[in-house]
């Protein structure tokens, strides 16, 4: 197998290949980048290499910047493990999608089964529960026996932190290991001041940045060789394949008009992507508009992805997807679905994402629904907000309201002061 496939080195992890920069500084798990410019002896993060001084400009931390050109030669990545499995890119790419996939859902399916529905069935009490499928997503295969598969879309930091061997200067075409300094003694060959610390440059211990750049990329190499192996290689192709009529099962199972889990309120369905979604039921309401003329609302239903399993990326800030087309004041529709504008407070999303995560996702669309029926709040001392842009909503006699027995919602307002 050629081992000449060129993916990306410490330098460009550093940025001094792409920035053209000189100096960059990796200490404690982070990248810190050096400038000659705007230099001043009293700045907190300051470095003098060799009898000039530097001054630190900016710092990142080191997965993200190594995970920034893992994205970049993402290309570049795909060919070289297709190259060891001995498949064509496009076939490679294929299965590993399914592979990724496939495990994405099961982490979703894991926990809408053995957390989610446990929880609705208990708010939704007995007698309440309309379709419940979830016993049959039980016979899928544990995800302990797809590790390899996930692992195939991750690209390991550990050759760059074996290469590196701890912290590091790279300056101009050299590596330079580094040692604490203590107190505030400043060594002939150069020292750097960052994060309140000080460190002298191990001129002892210096290696040239090509070699250290060369023994990265063959480290990296090898271990993305290795995890493919380790995994049985074509073996590892035949679970994908094999999982492709798993999804495919799900999929047949629920379709896009049945539910996975629903009771009168709240129900558990597949949506758009092969993305499981909690929603929750808002029957038809009545609005009171700033005319007090009564308005007629249909019932729609607001959801969460749960994609990601992440708090802060279900419980968005951006609002609760609204799961059909909806004319109504806080409803906007954005390339990837409607979504309903839920107010800018971070305090009021806050407290959803100290929850465990079923019970946030309970409350969240609880919020969404009173956002949708009965405005939102900016901040605990402010009238509520509601436009008064209502006009195109069918009006409705509070006889018929009440003889339907919907909510009546009362708008008095138009603008906070």
């Amino acid at each position: 197998m050629p081992l000449d496939v060129n993916l990306f080195t410490v330098s460009d992890v550093a940025g001094m290949a792409d920035d053209m920069q000189t100096a960059a500084l990796i200490l404690d798990g982070r990248v810190h980048r050096l400038s000659r410019k705007g230099v001043r002896s009293d700045l907190p993060d300051v470095a003098e290499l060799f009898g000039r001084p530097w001054r630190v400009v900016s710092s990142e931390a080191l997965s993200d910047c190594f995970g920034r050109q893992a994205r970049r030669r993402a290309d570049r990545i795909d060919a070289y493990r297709a190259r060891c499995l001995r498949l064509p890119l496009e076939e490679y790419r294929r299965l590993a999608g399914v592979a990724h996939d496939r495990v994405r859902l099961q982490l979703q399916v894991r926990f809408v089964v053995h957390r989610l529905i446990p929880m609705l069935r208990r708010l939704a009490g007995k007698g309440n529960v309309q379709v419940d499928h979830s016993e049959a997503l039980g016979k899928f295969r544990s995800l302990d026996s797809l590790k390899g598969l996930a692992g195939l879309a991750e690209v390991p930091l550990e050759p760059l932190e074996e290469t590196l061997m701890g912290d590091v200067l790279l300056f101009g075409q050299n590596v330079c290991d580094l040692t604490w300094v203590r107190g505030r003694r400043m060594p002939w060959d150069g020292y750097l001041q960052a994060e309140g610390e000080r460190y002298s440059l191990r001129v002892d211990r210096k290696r040239p940045r090509m070699t250290v750049d060369w023994q990265f990329l063959n480290a990296l190499r090898r271990t993305l060789r290795d995890r493919l192996s380790n995994a049985s290689n074509l073996h590892l192709m035949d679970h994908a394949r094999a999982l492709e009529a798993e999804t495919d099962r799900l999929v047949k199972l629920l379709g896009r008009d049945t539910p996975l889990y629903a009771d009168r309120e709240r129900s558990v369905v597949l949506g758009p992507g092969k993305t499981l979604f909690c929603c929750q039921g808002v029957p038809p309401f009545v609005v009171e508009d700033a005319g007090r003329v009564l308005r007629l609302f249909e019932g729609v239903q607001v959801g969460v992805p749960l994609a990601s399993l992440r708090r802060k990326e279900i419980l968005s800030m951006d609002g609760a997807y609204v799961m059909a087309a909806y004319d109504h004041v806080f409803v906007f529709d954005w390339v990837e679905g409607n979504r309903l504008c839920m107010g800018h407070d971070y305090e009021f999303f806050q407290r959803f994402w100290t929850m465990p995560l079923e019970h946030g996702i309970v409350e969240y669309l609880n919020a969404a629904r009173l956002v949708l029926c009965a405005g939102y709040f900016e901040n605990p001392s402010a009238k509520p907000y509601v436009p008064d842009a209502l006009a195109r909503q069918p009006h409705i006699s509070l006889e018929a309201a009440r003889a339907r027995n919907l909510p009546v919602y009362r708008y008095y307002r138009t603008e906070v002061a």
